[in-house]
């Protein structure tokens, strides 16, 4: 849950689409923390995944879910989302 949070933050604060920062959230886990490989690519398919529930829940077409923001997120769809897991 606090990882979504901070999702949400750093969204809000570089005023980014949803997939461009989950792009800088897996640089910023290689190349400041450090993660593996690994650990990188698994946080990469949990936000993907997320993001395909967004985009799932708002009606867009996958070529349309760049235009996710900030504003389809909250605390019920996050809480739908890990209801789905």
């Amino acid at each position: 849950m606090l990882f979504y949070l901070f999702f949400l933050i750093l969204v809000t604060i570089f005023d980014m689409s949803l997939i461009a920062l989950s792009d800088k959230f897996s640089e910023y886990l290689k190349f400041q923390k450090g993660c593996s490989e690994r650990t990188v690519r698994n946080y990469r398919t949990d936000l993907r995944q997320f993001l395909a529930f967004l985009a799932e829940k708002a009606g867009l077409s996958g070529d349309e879910a760049p235009a996710l923001g900030v504003d389809h997120i909250d605390f019920f769809v996050i809480r739908e989302y890990l209801g789905r897991l």
